[in-house]
């Protein structure tokens, strides 16, 4: 590890091939196999939070002991709404920065560009997504975002090695469309896109009912017979199917601006459909190992964020 970031060299590498056929081994082990890999994965390579971590951007300081009762708290229901809030100030700054930068609607309208700007009263999209090629990261709230003590502390205690940033970017999600959309992920699902991850979520606008909350089925993240029904069965999970799997279980995490949750997504879960407002969130996806051929993007600019900054920050 040089300057609290693993090297290059020992970051461990799944090819897209191999992660596709063990993707399917999970399937048929309901589990089993992917939580033995990863083990694997983390030989030699397992730490812990030593010291407590000071985030300037939350304005708060985490303990080692607290940051493993959050991980704890994901670890067995899923999720975890932190006593960790962002400023409300800063949620706006982060937002009126992404209307000046161009978004990635998604799914791309025929004969869109890839990028246009994003017009809150007429979008085209149901998801529109500013990212690092987008400029997201220039703001400097959201560059110390991906560097941020707290959240890498929660993601080492969880993941049980140094965390490797996968995906970075924040979303807006309008008002669009006569019903949910499957492409926009606004059916239940679940992820399992690396072998093991969790994700930070920051609320930027207040989050009701109508405006989109994210939602989860608790504990669904366990290997369990009725979720390894569901996942054999589809992609994507009507609501009906998963309050038959999971009767009463299903939450809508509603929260004010500035709400952080952090969460394993192998738990089914969506986003709900929004019917007013305009929600944005900012997320921070972190991963214990590399899928494909080369460290993802915002890794790489997390640790040349991070070699950049001044000693002692």
């Amino acid at each position: 590890m040089v300057n609290g970031v693993t090297t290059e060299e020992r970051v461990p590498r799944l090819s897209d091939v191999l992660w596709g056929r063990l993707r399917r081994v999970h399937g048929w082990t309901n589990g089993w196999s992917t939580d033995l890999l990863n083990v694997w994965l983390n030989m030699g390579r397992t730490v812990s939070n030593r010291e407590s971590a000071r985030s300037e951007v939350f304005k708060t300081e985490v303990t080692s002991a607290q940051a493993r009762e959050f991980a704890d708290v994901v670890r067995d229901d899923s999720h975890a709404i932190l006593p960790i809030t962002l400023d409300s100030d800063t949620c706006g700054e982060i937002v009126r920065h992404c209307l000046t930068l161009p978004c990635k609607p998604y799914p791309r309208p025929t004969n869109s560009p890839a990028e246009i700007p994003f017009d809150i009263d007429h979008p085209v999209a149901p998801m529109n997504f500013f990212g690092l090629a987008q400029g997201v990261h220039l703001h400097p709230t959201v560059a110390a975002l991906m560097n941020d003590p707290v959240l890498l502390a929660i993601a080492r205690a969880y993941l049980g090695c140094e965390p490797i940033l996968d995906t970075f970017h924040v979303w807006a999600s309008p008002v669009f469309g006569k019903g949910p959309s499957s492409e926009a992920a606004q059916l239940f699902h679940y992820d399992m896109a690396h072998p093991k991850f969790v994700k930070f979520f920051v609320y930027l606008t207040d989050v009701t009912p109508a405006s989109g909350p994210h939602c989860v089925v608790p504990t669904s993240h366990h290997r369990d017979w009725v979720g390894w029904k569901l996942r054999f069965n589809s992609n994507r999970i009507s609501d009906s199917a998963i309050e038959r799997a999971y009767p009463g279980l299903a939450r809508e995490l509603t929260g004010a601006k500035g709400t952080l949750i952090a969460e394993d997504t192998r738990a089914f879960h969506k986003g709900k459909q929004p019917t007013a407002g305009c929600r944005f969130i900012l997320e921070a996806y972190f991963v214990n190992a590399v899928v494909g051929a080369a460290l993802p993007e915002p890794e790489r600019v997390r640790r040349d964020l991070l070699q950049r900054a001044p000693v002692g920050s």
